[in-house]
């Protein structure tokens, strides 16, 4: 079968067909220790096997969790704005999530699944902190080959020199160039809750969250306790839900929720919805 097309860039031509892009937070797929998270790193790939036995439609953009938070403490970066100065911490910050992704693409290949990358720091200019571009005929390339594995990296940017962009924005910005299906954000917890932490260790996590309902969460200071990277997070997902048919904030540890939340079938998460 030939490749299937569904959206198009600016120049109107088309990309390969895109059905899910997921982000796969850093605490999910590392461990405090600097290390990989061998086993669930290997849980996803068996569930995403799953749901495309060759990955064809499906990208991968995995944070860098305590590969990259150690790099920045070490050189006690207080931002995530790096210049010519730094090049050798840029350098460091590079190569230990470089090989956190090949870690992840060795556990695709023991299900079968050959994951195709590419330097993600050539594939997305920024400016200012936000991205501003990206090399379509490498992210079209990629698409038609099978599954594809991105990260978060340190981006040339065009007023602050070198930009260290989270793989949260990576994705809100791929989503507005391939249109996916679904997007799926995978953290350490079960979704968003109206109160962080949660009050009771049963409590559930809200089933879906408006941009309404984010500006009333962010206003209380009992929620702040644990709004932090969750903030970030959920303002790259509300820029995704316009480019996809599925939004969700869900937990990474739990077996079957990737692929019920592909196939929409009941799943713990919450799903983020636009403006109204």
């Amino acid at each position: 079968m030939g490749i299937v097309f569904g959206s198009t860039n600016m120049n109107n031509k088309p990309i390969p067909y895109c059905r899910v892009i997921m982000k796969v937070g850093g605490s999910v797929v590392t461990l405090n220790s600097n290390k990989p998270n061998k086993d669930n790193i290997n849980r996803i790939a068996h569930e995403v096997v799953q749901c495309s036995p060759n990955g064809a439609g499906i990208v991968i953009v995995h944070g860098g969790g305590s590969y990259t938070k150690g790099v920045l403490v070490r050189n006690n970066m207080l931002d995530n704005y790096f210049n010519q100065h730094q090049l050798h911490i840029v350098t460091e910050f590079r190569q230990v999530i470089k090989n956190l992704s090949e870690e992840i693409i060795k556990s695709f290949a023991t299900v079968g699944i050959k994951a195709y990358t590419d330097n993600v720091s050539t594939l997305f200019v920024s400016d200012n902190g936000r991205i501003i571009s990206c090399d379509i005929l490498k992210i079209r390339d990629l698409l038609s080959k099978g599954l594809v594995i991105l990260h978060g990296d340190v981006l040339v940017d065009k007023s602050r020199q070198y930009y260290a962009c989270s793989g949260d924005q990576v994705v809100s910005y791929l989503s507005r160039v391939v249109k996916p299906e679904t997007v799926l954000f995978l953290t350490d917890v079960d979704g968003v809750y109206k109160n962080y932490p949660p009050q009771t260790p049963s409590a559930d996590p809200l089933p879906f969250i408006t941009p309404e309902c984010i500006a009333e969460l962010s206003s209380r200071s009992v929620y702040k306790v644990g709004f932090g990277d969750m903030a970030g997070k959920l303002t790259e997902a509300m820029r995704c839900v316009y480019f996809s048919n599925n939004c969700y904030i869900m937990n990474g540890f739990r077996y079957g929720n990737i692929t019920n939340a592909i196939q929409q079938k009941i799943f713990s998460g919450t799903r983020v919805l636009g403006w109204s």
